[in-house]
């Protein structure tokens, strides 16, 4: 390095100006360092006789707009410095250092050819000045070996690489950090190159003369620490990955502000680690900030800023939001040919992630036309040797596979096999993943197929013990070698009918379950939870499947016990979790400070959530940094709660055990026919539960009931009596209605007992009405009143989860028992159409359930949010918008300027962290109960928003009715809830004498069938003042009676 201090024949106020900087610089504050040094050189070069401090200031003011990300002011003060040296010092060693300081810039920018170019002035003129031996010519030649590895010619980079280690060997000796410089970038190199071992061996070559000196070499330090982080992650070790990777982001934003290009680079590292572990929005949160880092600090297009976006659109594709993520990986793809041309391995990587886009919505064609452009630039640039080489095969005989080419797709995972053998040694995770996918070819040959699998699994005995926290596998990738084994043993099984494979295929699933709780558990955005069920969902139609052919071999009921259990799994993951979070603090102690922390940061980050949503893209990044660093901040406050509360955690997190039992004695004492359903991508299956038996049988496919229901729900909601006057209604609803009600009722209605059914939904069944089915086929022409709908048999409930019955959400008191009825007005505002019945709805229903009316200016979200939490009944007749994309930003509509925003609009999102224990919720409004389909999770909508919060059941819409058949069904159905109904029978009720008294026209399904009683159907305890207007009724019919009883007894004698 060649000294920048000046030199002391320097006027004695210049010097210690000069001084002045230096120690702002020590105290990394740059910016006024900066400020200071642009000063001192305007006053040097006014002296006119220092050219060589003039030149030294220069680079100076070049090196620290480098630190504080300030590139174009960079670029401006190295050419000034290359400009200057060149006219006044052009044999002076400071030229050399300005060459240097100009290509630095350029490697910078990822752009390496005039970085190059400027090294190799800098070469000249030190080995000219210096000799070939001289630790400063090193210096350069290690400049230009980076040049190369970013232009992918890694050979010469490794060349130059050595070239440089070898002088400062020989120079400094074997433990001096320049020697250890060099070694870090060879291990970089080798880990470009795709040699894993080489790379980590010169990384802890490089990490031991670091750690000889903590103080002095620390930041030094963090820069091998996140390259071996990284080398472990894309070994597959993405544990040793993420602590290396979180000590590094820890310790950089220790050195640095909160901007600086290098905490972008250790959040784009942890997010890709993230990513990997399958947690998609968490690696997201990491992405989202790392690119507004980027985007603030580097030139717009410029390739960090490219592979971000990369990084994003692959998230969004496995969150299956196909357009954003087309939009950010084309977007990447543009600025990287810009930047670099077509042969290019960033290019490439563009390439293979369109290649999955095109895969995922089933254009194979263009699928694989992006693989194989990938393809040819990864060998042209990297070698056919390389693991990205690997991994495209990988993803070509996957495109192959799921097409049905069985040997095309072997060829392609061959040649990926032959090359991850050689990267990474026979006995990895990433290897078996590829026998995994071979023995998949082989389901007509399982004897084959099972022994390719088996045969190179046992030097990765870990995969059969989960609970190992030092297994070499990821979840992720267990998961699917244990899904192929499961279904080759299946296929075996199915082949030879060899009932003893049943238990092989069963233990192989319970491994995989406790796989898939290891991983839940591992996970802390509640997305990436859902994500992974919905990625192996067919993991629990595996087992069921498993199931069955068990059952249908033994005999034994307890195969159907262990398929109901693997049901229930399968339903609202997220809201078993809220119910548990309550119940484990109550058992495991932790701390009222910590939980109200934990709230408070929940409320937080739901209020930045919705401030994004809603906000222009012009203040979303401001936005998203707020949102980082509240969510860094739960993260952090997890860790220390699974570490310090591991009972609680684990209460809160863990799988509960299955309660058949309680389940058994809960529906024997409520009457109730459960019926739980179960849509996987093959099959549906069906579980009854009631009094007297526990039966399960399949259906039929998962397509071809979304199908029928899709077709049955859109005939039900689009009824127009007057458009479609030609056409026999009766007769075309009825034919879809018994044709749903002979695949999903009939065949189990034999073993049912009594008149109550609670539905558990799942997939498109979400959408169904039940009790508008009916169970007998229907004449030319016939009445719909006269219909034999499922209403007339059997009031209809339903659940999310059969678990919750038994430990309902309720869970906060309240201080009143009354209903708090809300009906806002309208008709003064242009976004949303007036309501014309709904304040006459509330007031109906309030004379039969006395409470709180607000209504017209006093109905305001503010007042509901206020007073709500202390009411038994919570009545809303108001304006619902359903969001089908976003459940969770479903909303409900109040009083105000419906252009307002938040003010006017409670989100489903903002329910989760509110307290609402009411015996029930009426959301007497248009597609309350429809929302955001999530697989695993069940229907995200402002139904769920409300169990979230702690109430105990809900009257919700599946689409849009009119306010007066609304209305005229709620008046009678609180009419049956005072009697002392249960709810689903109150609702029944409620629709048989809407049916009875309608016009023929009104006794359509679409008047009556939309809404739905979803929860607990207990009775709801009468209010004080309507038992004691039943008291002083009875007591004057008692009265009356006994008067008239004495009259008789008084005629009689005479």
């Amino acid at each position: 390095m060649i000294s920048l201090h000046l030199e002391a024949q320097m006027p004695e106020h210049l010097v210690r100006l000069n001084a002045e900087a230096d120690s702002l610089m020590d105290v990394r504050a740059y910016p006024e360092a900066l400020e200071i040094k642009k000063k001192l050189v305007r006053r040097v070069m006014s002296l006119d006789s220092f050219p060589a401090e003039v030149l030294r200031l220069q680079i100076e003011l070049a090196r620290i707009s480098r630190r504080v990300a300030d590139y174009p002011a960079a670029l401006r003060y190295a050419r000034e410095a290359v400009q200057f040296g060149e006219e006044f010092l052009p044999h002076d060693p400071l030229l050399s250092s300005a060459y240097n300081s100009l290509g630095i810039y350029f490697y910078l920018q990822s752009d390496p050819e005039p970085a190059l170019e400027a090294y190799e002035k800098a070469y000249l003129l030190r080995y000219e000045l210096f000799g070939p031996q001289d630790p400063r010519v090193a210096d350069v030649l290690n400049n230009m070996g980076i040049c190369y590895e970013q232009m992918s010619d890694y050979r010469k980079a490794l060349e130059r690489y050595h070239q440089a280690k070898q002088i400062r060997f020989d120079y400094y000796g074997d433990c001096h950090s320049s020697v250890a410089d060099s070694y870090l970038n060879m291990g970089t190199c080798w880990h470009k190159w795709g040699d894993f071992r080489m790379a980590l061996d010169f990384y802890a070559k490089a990490r031991q003369i670091y750690e000889s000196d903590l103080e002095q070499y620390g930041a030094d330090l963090v820069l091998v620490l996140n390259n071996m982080g990284v080398c472990y992650q894309d070994r597959g070790d993405y544990l040793a990955a993420e602590q290396l990777l979180e000590l590094t982001l820890a310790t950089n934003l220790k050195l640095h502000p909160p901007d600086h290009p290098d905490i972008a680079t250790s959040l784009n590292n942890l997010g890709l680690n993230f990513f990997d572990l399958g947690d998609y929005n968490k690696a997201l949160v990491y992405f989202r900030r790392a690119l507004d880092i980027r985007e603030r600090s580097l030139e717009p297009g410029h390739p960090w800023i490219a592979s971000l976006k990369n990084h994003m659109a692959s998230c969004y594709l496995k969150k299956k939001d196909y357009d954003r993520a087309y939009g950010l990986a084309s977007e990447a793809l543009q600025m990287r040919l810009d930047h670099f041309g077509p042969m290019n391995r960033d290019v490439a990587d563009s390439y293979s992630d369109l290649g999955l886009y095109f895969e995922k919505i089933n254009q194979y064609d263009s699928a694989e036309t992006n693989y194989l452009a990938a393809l040819e630039i990864y060998k042209d640039q990297l070698g056919s040797q390389h693991p990205l080489v690997a991994d495209t095969y990988q993803r070509l005989g996957d495109c192959f596979l799921i097409q049905g080419q069985e040997d095309q797709a072997v060829d392609y995972f061959v040649e990926s096999l032959r090359i991850k053998q050689k990267s990474l040694g026979v006995d990895h995770p990433e290897v078996a993943r590829i026998f995994a996918r071979i023995a998949q070819c082989k389901l007509n040959d399982p004897e084959t197929g099972l022994f390719l699998l088996e045969s190179n699994l046992t030097g990765l005995g870990s995969l059969e013990h989960p609970d190992d926290p030092h297994s070499v596998f990821s979840p992720l990738v267990a998961l699917e070698i244990l899904m192929a084994k499961s279904e080759l043993l299946q296929a075996w099984q199915q082949q030879h009918q060899d009932s003893t494979r049943l238990l092989q295929i069963r233990a192989v699933h319970d491994t995989g379950l406790k796989w898939m709780d290891r991983a839940l558990q591992s996970f802390q955005e509640p997305g990436s939870k859902q994500l992974l069920m919905d990625r192996f969902y067919l993991l629990l139609e595996m087992i069921l499947e498993n199931c069955d052919a068990g059952f249908a071999q033994t005999g034994d009921s307890e195969w159907i016990e262990r398929a109901f259990a693997v049901s229930e799994r399968g339903k609202s993951l997220l809201l078993r979790e809220s119910v548990a979070k309550v119940q484990a603090a109550s058992f495991a102690g932790i701390p009222d400070s910590l939980r109200k922390e934990e709230q408070n940061l929940l409320l937080d980050i739901a209020a930045l959530e919705r401030r994004i949503f809603q906000a222009p893209d012009s203040l979303k990044k401001n936005l998203d940094g707020e949102l980082f660093i509240q969510k860094q901040n739960q993260y952090q406050l997890l860790g220390q709660i699974k570490e310090t509360f591991p009972e609680y955690y684990e209460l809160r997190y863990g799988s509960q055990a299955f309660r058949l039992d309680k389940l058994k004695s809960y529906v024997q004492q409520e009457g109730l026919n459960i019926l739980e359903y179960f849509q996987g991508d093959r099959s549906v299956y069906v579980f009854l539960l009631n009094a007297d038996t526990l039966w399960m049988k399949r259906l039929g496919s998962g397509t071809q009931l979304s199908s029928k229901v899709k077709s049955f729900r859109e005939a039900l909601t689009s009824y127009n009596p007057i458009q479609d006057a030609g056409k026999d209604l009766p007769a075309i609803y009825g034919a879809m209605a018994y044709d749903l009600y002979n695949m999903l009722i009939e065949p189990l209605e034999n073993l049912m007992i009594g008149n109550r059914l609670l539905i558990i939904p799942d997939g498109s069944l979400h959408y169904l009405p039940f009790d508008c089915l009916v169970g007998q086929p229907v004449g030319p022409n016939s009445a719909w009143r006269d219909m034999s709908f499922l209403l007339n048999q059997y009031s209809v409930g339903y659940a999310y989860t059969v678990d919750l019955l038994l430990r309902p959400v309720t869970h906060y008191s309240r201080s009143a028992s009354k209903m708090l009825a809300v009906a806002p007005d309208f008709k003064a505002e242009g976004d949303l159409d007036p309501l014309l019945y709904n304040e006459e709805e509330v007031n109906s229903v309030s004379t039969k359930w006395p409470g709180t009316i607000l209504s017209g200016p006093d109905a305001t979200k503010e007042r509901f949010r206020k007073e709500a939490p202390n009411y038994q009944v919570l009545h809303l007749a108001t304006h619902a918008s359903a969001n089908d994309t976003m459940g969770s930003y479903s909303y409900l509509a109040f009083q105000g300027n419906q252009r307002g925003g938040d003010s006017t609009r409670l989100f489903a999102r903002e329910l989760y962290n509110m307290r609402l224990p009411a015996d029930l919720v009426v959301l007497s409004a248009c597609e309350t109960g429809v929302g955001e389909w999530q697989r695993g999770e069940g229907m995200i909508s402002l139904a769920r928003g409300f169990f979230y919060s702690g109430s105990k059941s809900l009257l919700t819409s599946l689409w849009k009715l009119d306010d007066r058949s609304s209305s005229q069904l709620m008046t009678s159905f609180y009419g049956y809830l005072l009697k002392g109904e249960t709810k689903d029978l109150a609702l029944q009720q409620a629709k048989l004498d809407f049916i009875r008294e309608s016009s023929s026209v009104r006794a359509h399904p679409f008047y009556w069938a939309s809404f739905v009683p979803v929860g607990l159907m207990d009775p709801i305890e009468v209010p004080a003042s309507n038992n004691w207007l039943k008291w002083v009724l009875m007591g004057l019919f008692s009265l009356l009676l006994g008067s008239v009883v004495l009259f008789f007894r008084r005629k009689r004698p005479a």
